[in-house]
């Protein structure tokens, strides 16, 4: 599972780092905790647009919801995506291999379960560098104002390596890449051999 994102890195880094730039009128606000729950914009970058860093809906709203009330009642399920069984649910089945994203983040966090104790980590990459989780987007239409929401999830896998240790009651975690890799799903390059051979790369941790 991955509910929790950090994205404490400025703007102009941001950019930097992935040589884009944001939508403009974009409102990115750097935040060092943001909990999905909550139905953040988050920054991402899709596969049809790689030179724009947009800000999308977290919880991932399908095309075909049809009401307002529906929207609201999906969003919070659709947060996380098993990357395992993602070509078999109606959520998500016609975006694989369609709808790709790179979701921007400088770190995420998990709760390591010690007995009743659980206690709250955060997860980052060396020198607490931007890295990319992958994700699928879609785009929904609130046909009663007109209204386009674009939203996402977070595809996920088993944990391995110290996610098994941090994860230890779900054994879940966000499928992580640096951004070369990245970019090969976005553009569809052997994303099932992504998807299957995802690493952990250079994970550092510590309880908060």
């Amino acid at each position: 599972m991955c509910y929790n994102i950090s994205i404490n890195s400025s703007k102009r880094t941001i950019e930097k780092i992935f040589k884009s730039k944001f939508e403009e009128g974009e409102k990115f606000l750097r935040q060092k905790l943001i909990n999905g729950f909550t139905n953040p914009k988050i920054p991402v970058i899709t596969h049809d647009r790689p030179n724009k860093i947009q800000l999308f809906n977290w919880g991932l709203i399908p095309s075909w919801i049809k009401s307002y009330e529906g929207a609201l009642n999906i969003r919070n399920k659709t947060l996380n995506a098993k990357s395992e069984t993602v070509k078999n649910r109606p959520s998500f089945k016609n975006l694989i291999g369609r709808r790709h994203c790179m979701i921007i983040v400088d770190g995420f966090y998990e709760w390591r379960h010690e007995d009743k104790e659980k206690i709250k980590h955060l997860i980052h990459i060396q020198n607490n560098e931007l890295f990319v989780l992958a994700g699928l987007w879609d785009r929904w239409v609130d046909r009663g104002v007109g209204k386009i929401i674009n939203s996402v999830t977070i595809l996920t896998k088993d944990a391995s390596g110290i996610m098994k240790y941090l994860h230890n009651s779900k054994l879940r975690q966000p499928i992580i890449m640096d951004y070369q890799t990245g970019f090969k799903w976005n553009h569809f390059d052997n994303y099932q051999e992504i998807l299957n051979n995802a690493k952990n790369i250079n994970l550092k941790y510590y309880p908060i």
